[in-house]
């Protein structure tokens, strides 16, 4: 009897231990399962807040070139409108419709003082209740607002305010543009989140002006922080914060709680345009697939002990499935689905730390002068030639070959090396199959160059595969020396000469002080001569670095300095250089002109700094009828109300100025009549172009000429070459010249010698 007793003892401790230890390895996976879940949670969590973020930068980079784009419209047309002197509606509108197929536009009206509107027959079609005429009318704001037309159908209206215009005596204060929602819908269209977002552009104080949820032009508050904070009390510090980042024209993300739901809500600004793209999703929407994880986990809690792996890779499934699916969202550019910086940066890298035995390279690529594309056949053809450039990249690659867009007209591709040769005969081939497709698509337009920077990857020498470092230097390799493939394609690789640069570049910023102390920096001048007479009849201070190293060009330390700020330092001593040289003329007797010296955006920043500037021409006794001070264009644009408080001190003090690169960034046109400046300085790319793109670059030149002479402004033209440009320029009615046809940058001797004798 002892036996079964002791055999029943042993049994039953051996089931305790056995449950113990299922129980504790119950509660061991039921603890990690939890914790597991915790992280896929939180992991998707951040993974959608992100992709969000990205998604909302991306179509509010897209919404803003379609705004800018329409808004380009419609100063155009304004400007036309002025320099033709047009004083009838019937002009007007015959103007508009010359140019509705270009601009893709369904109607052009016109707004009264009063908010009466008129169509093409001049007759008011509309009371005075819109939001966007009170824009125009009592705000005096450009605007855009959607309506429905008289089919009911909704439009997006795009409006410009405009001053002393009068059509058929009937005083005008606003011109506006009306366009297909559809045709713009495609920017804010969001598949993901089985089309659950909420889509909203609105104005940094949280008006709506756009959205997909909200009849906007219906009654009821239409602002987004007033709706999110009538909606719960924990949303004020959230508001806080959006309104911040907005302030600060910052991209960010909140948590709100909106009708008893939290959402995620993502905004980034558009552009310029002083409006947000603002994208919102439930939580309960983003984490769906976090929620079928979690009731999964629940229902086999109790069966942990036996399927906890089962579960375990069920769960991984899902989430490897459900990344994916965001990766494809997220890591695919829209318009040529070619992969993303980001996308193509991990697959890079991915495949590199395998170690395979191929050799690679990563090529950068760009269109040269693709901006012109733009800026003269309109966004749409820019776009096609993308799309059949990254076509032809794409059918020629091998399974382990990939392709990425960074942005605009910038690819980056991942190719099998095997040496320079081959490498060479794809890009030929290549460029011939981009000429053709393009001819074949009827595209109207001179193939653009295509220049493409190599870095050849060596895993040995660069163990962590950082891809984005091999990306930077084959986008430095294009600033090097380029070898050309016929008259289409060129090609730079990459070598040891990148780290030279950057030693070059250290060793300047050691010898700067010394240099100014030395007096090494040297002031050149070129001259500026009268289109009418052909005489010189006022100059551009410019400088030169004679250093140990030789003469050194401001294009390889300009650039630094700006970064390092040491340009302050720079422009200061040119300029007292310059009254200096004035100064000595005067005392000599000699002949004086104006000398237009130059001023870095970064002055601006600096409180007070034309204290120095009249210190030093009260210290030299320059009159200053001889001082013109030159700010760029994007100095403008960044900060306006400084640069328009600068200009009328200088005007006070006898002192032009003038608008250095103008046509070169993208700076409202309205912005030239806020700031008095004396003189526009066309920038020379307009003069760089090939025959075929001629006319339209020449017409914008005509353009800019006609719009400064109606400002009482003087033009100069840049970088003219030829006598063909100087006779143009001369039709056109362009005051000044200014390039190597008549002169190059010379020695102060040198320009003495030559027109500043007594």
């Amino acid at each position: 009897m002892k036996q079964p007793n002791n055999f029943r003892i042993k049994t039953n401790k051996t089931t305790v231990i056995a449950l113990a230890v299922i129980v504790v390895f119950g509660l061991i996976l039921t603890n990690l399962s939890f914790l597991y879940f915790s992280y896929l949670n939180t992991t998707f969590e951040d993974e959608n807040r992100y992709y969000l973020n990205e998604l909302s930068n991306q179509m509010s980079s897209s919404v803003a070139k379609e705004i800018k784009y329409n808004f380009n419209y419609l100063e155009i047309l304004y400007m036309s409108a002025v320099d033709e002197k047009i004083e009838t509606f019937d002009k007007f509108f015959a103007v508009a419709e010359r140019e509705k197929d270009l601009w893709n536009f369904i109607d052009v009206f016109v707004v009264g003082e009063n908010g009466e509107i008129y169509t093409s027959q001049g007759d008011e079609i509309m009371g005075t209740g819109q939001k966007f005429i009170s824009s125009i009318v009592d705000e005096r704001v450009n605007s855009v607002f959607l309506a429905s037309d008289a089919n009911d159908q909704r439009v997006l209206i795009f409006s410009k305010t405009v001053d002393n215009f009068s059509l058929n005596g009937r005083q005008i204060v606003g011109i506006s543009t009306v366009y297909d929602l559809n045709s713009f819908e495609k920017n804010i269209n969001i598949d993901a989140f089985d089309k659950k977002a909420k889509i909203n552009i609105m104005t940094p104080n949280g008006t709506l002006v756009i959205s997909n949820v909200t009849d906007v032009t219906g009654v009821g508050d239409h602002n987004f922080f007033r709706i999110a904070e009538k909606s719960a009390m924990q949303n004020e510090d959230q508001i806080i914060q959006m309104k911040n980042d907005i302030s600060e024209n910052k991209f960010g993300d909140v948590v709100l709680e909106i009708e008893d739901k939290r959402e995620y809500v993502s905004y980034s600004p558009i552009g310029t345009e002083q409006m947000y793209f603002v994208v919102s999703v439930l939580v309960d929407v983003v984490n769906a697939q976090n929620k079928l994880f979690m009731t999964s986990t629940y229902m086999f809690l109790g069966f942990v002990i036996f399927i906890g792996l089962g579960l375990a890779i069920m769960l991984y499934y899902r989430y490897f499935e459900g990344k994916k699916e965001i990766e494809r969202i997220a890591f695919v550019d829209s318009l040529t689905k070619a992969s993303t910086t980001q996308h193509f940066i991990l697959s890079v890298e991915n495949h590199l730390r395998l170690k395979h035995n191929n050799r690679h390279a990563i090529v950068y690529t760009n269109l040269d002068k693709f901006r012109i594309v733009n800026e003269l056949f309109g966004r749409e053809v820019g776009n096609g030639v993308l799309v059949i450039l990254n076509a032809i990249f794409k059918e020629s690659l091998a399974d382990d070959e990939l392709i990425g867009r960074m942005s605009a007209d910038h690819f980056i591709l991942f190719l099998n090396y095997t040496n320079e040769s081959e490498l060479a005969k794809r890009f030929e081939e290549w460029g011939d199959k981009f000429s053709d497709s393009l001819r074949d698509n009827k595209f109207e337009i001179s193939p653009p160059v295509i220049n493409y920077g190599i870095y050849i990857v060596n895993v040995e020498e660069d163990p962590e595969s950082n891809c984005q470092l091999m990306i930077d230097r084959a986008k430095f390799s294009l600033s090097g020396n380029q070898i050309s493939l016929g008259t289409r394609t060129r090609y730079s690789i990459y070598n040891l000469e990148y780290n030279l640069e950057l030693m070059r570049e250290k060793e300047i910023e050691d010898l700067i002080e010394d240099a100014l102390k030395n007096e090494d920096f040297k002031l050149y001048l070129q001259p500026k001569y009268s289109t009418d007479s052909e005489e010189m009849v006022g100059a551009e201070a410019l400088v030169r670095w004679h250093g140990k190293y030789g003469m050194i060009y401001p294009n390889e330390f300009i650039p630094l300095f700006e970064r390092n700020g040491f340009i302050l330092h720079l422009d200061h001593y040119i300029f007292e250089q310059t009254c200096k040289q004035i100064s000595r003329w005067i005392e000599e007797d000699k002949k004086c002109v104006k000398i237009s010296v130059n001023l870095s955006q970064l002055n601006f920043e600096k409180t007070n700094f034309l204290d120095d500037y009249i210190f030093m021409i009260q210290k030299y006794k320059v009159p200053t009828e001889y001082i013109e001070f030159e700010i760029t264009e994007s100095a403008i644009y960044k900060d306006t109300q400084r640069i328009i408080e600068f200009i009328n001190k200088i005007h006070e003090l006898g002192i032009t100025c003038s608008v250095d690169d103008f046509g070169s960034g993208y700076s409202s046109l309205n912005r030239l009549k806020e700031i008095q400046a004396d003189t526009l300085k066309i920038d020379g790319i307009f003069f760089e172009i090939n025959d075929d793109e001629n006319k339209r670059a020449y017409s914008i030149v005509r353009s800019i000429v006609e719009m400064a002479k109606n400002l009482n402004m003087k033009t100069v033209a840049e970088g003219v070459e030829s006598r063909e440009q100087v006779d143009l320029l001369k039709k056109m009615g362009c005051d000044l010249i200014q390039g190597y046809y008549f002169a190059k940058p010379m020695t102060v001797k040198d320009f003495e010698e030559r027109y500043n004798k007594k």
